[in-house]
């Protein structure tokens, strides 16, 4: 679980320990980064315009799948639920 601040819509307020594992971070590291930091650079425009349109009100819910990197570069698939 991670949960994105309001005003952003991008940066990480608060995750748990199973995103962190999925991530290969700490807590400490990935809070206040931005949440397209963690996806692979292909996905990181359409997951961003996602994003947008969620916080301008235009979307009230995803499901998408995509790919998560982990600190020690490998990929995670993950479904992403909001």
């Amino acid at each position: 679980m991670a949960s994105l601040a309001p005003a952003s819509f991008t940066d990480l307020v608060e995750v748990n320990a199973a995103f962190c594992t999925l991530v290969g971070s700490t807590r400490q590291e990935v809070l206040g980064r931005s949440a397209l930091a963690v996806f692979d650079p292909v996905d990181r425009p359409p997951v961003q315009a996602m994003l947008e349109r969620l916080a301008r009100g235009q979307q009230r819910e995803i499901v998408v799948e995509r790919q998560l990197h982990h600190y020690n570069s490998t990929r995670v698939w993950v479904t992403i639920r909001r």
